[in-house]
C-alpha cells in the first residue's frame, strides 16, 4: 500500500501526514482478518508533493450524481499510479487528502481486483466511524461488495447487481450472512 500526499503542505509531510497514516494503520492491523495477516503488507509513504499530477478537486460528481456527492473527491487515477510507481511493490494506492469534510472510496475495487486506488480524506480521531474508511475500502481491494444494512440503503445490496461478489447473498434476505 503507497499513500500519496494531497492538499498537505511540505511543513505538514513528516508531521500531520505520517500521524494521519499511522492512525489509518493502526485501525487496520489490530482489525480481523488484517492482524491475523499483517506480515504479509508493505505500507510505503511517498514524501514528494506533486498536487499538479495528482490534480485532486472537490466537487467533481456532484454533475453527474446529484447533490449528495458535492463534497467527493476525485484525483487524476493515472497521475496517483503514476507516482506510486516509485514504490515498486504495490497493489493498492491511497491519496490522502488533507480534508476532514468527506471520507472516501475506491475505484476499481470490488468485482475488479488489482491496481486499486482509494482517494480519501484524513480521518477524525474522535470519530469511530471515520476511522474506518481505510478498512472499508480495503475490503473491495479484496473482492468485497457494501452491504449496508440501514434505512435507505436496503437496496445496494440487490443480488443482480452484486451477483459477482463473493459476500453478498443471491437472495435479499442475506441468509449467508445473517448470524454476523
Amino acid at each position: 500500500i503507497v499513500f500519496l500526499p494531497a492538499k498537505y503542505s511540505e511543513d505538514q509531510i513528516f508531521t500531520d501526514f505520517k500521524n494521519d497514516i499511522l492512525l489509518n494503520w493502526d485501525v487496520i492491523e489490530n482489525s480481523t482478518p488484517f492482524k491475523e495477516n499483517i506480515e504479509l503488507f508493505n505500507v510505503w509513504m511517498l514524501t514528494r508533493i506533486d498536487e499538479n499530477r495528482l490534480n485532486c478537486t472537490q466537487g467533481c460528481l456532484e454533475k453527474t450524481y446529484g447533490k449528495g456527492y458535492r463534497d467527493y473527491w476525485c484525483c487524476d487515477a493515472d497521475g496517483a499510479r503514476d507516482l506510486a510507481t516509485e514504490c515498486s511493490e504495490r497493489d493498492t494506492v491511497v491519496v490522502l487528502i488533507n480534508d476532514p469534510t468527506w471520507s472516501g472510496y475506491n475505484l476499481h475495487g470490488g468485482c475488479y481486483t488489482g491496481n486499486d486506488l482509494i482517494v480519501m480524506t484524513r480521518e477524525d480521531p474522535n470519530q469511530y466511524q471515520r476511522i474506518s474508511t481505510l478498512r472499508h475500502e480495503l475490503g473491495h481491494t479484496f473482492g468485497l461488495a457494501d452491504e449496508y444494512n440501514y434505512p435507505g440503503k436496503e437496496n445496494e445490496t440487490s443480488p443482480a447487481r452484486f451477483a459477482c461478489y463473493p459476500n453478498c447473498d443471491n437472495e435479499t434476505t442475506c441468509p449467508k450472512w445473517s448470524s454476523y
